[in-house]
């Protein structure tokens, strides 16, 4: 049984959250199995498609999302469900958007307007970096929730 004494710091710990899955490699992968044809495969790709997944376990973790998922697509569809919202002033901990390049949208967590976190295609891991992707590619949409704009 929870203690009643205790309050749970929601803001604290999404920020620590955030701030501990740089590096990590907890989201790397999902097996799947076709069911067409019993092939088993890693749908993550040891981490190369990873950013959904890191991003919407970490909100689950925290009950700003219903479960992890694979795709931005149903990340961000989820997100709006779930009463977050686009934003055109994002601030620490809002998810940043990005536009899709061969197929494949991106999508992290906004720390400042210099730094995002977000699975990195080529370590295969949650890194810190620039908005500007390698690619080029700039956020299109920063999505927020009243969760972060509350005081503890």
């Amino acid at each position: 049984m929870p203690d009643p004494n205790l309050i749970r710091q929601r803001r604290k710990n999404y920020r620590t959250a955030i701030e501990g899955v740089v590096g990590t490699n907890l989201f790397r992968h999902i097996y799947v199995v076709d069911k067409r044809d019993g092939r088993e495969f890693d749908a993550l790709e040891d981490g190369q498609g990873a950013c959904a997944y890191v991003v919407s376990g970490v909100l689950a973790l925290h009950g700003l999302i219903d479960r992890p998922h694979a795709t931005v697509q149903t990340t961000v569809e989820k997100l709006l469900e779930a009463g977050w919202r686009e934003t055109k002033k994002p601030v620490w901990g809002d998810i940043v958007h990005w536009p899709a390049h061969n197929d494949h949208m991106h999508i992290g967590f906004y720390i400042d307007r210099q730094t995002v976190v977000s699975n990195s295609v080529l370590q295969r891991t949650p890194i810190k970096h620039h908005p500007k992707l390698h690619d080029g590619r700039l956020p299109v949409a920063y999505y927020t929730h009243d969760m972060l704009h509350l005081s503890e």
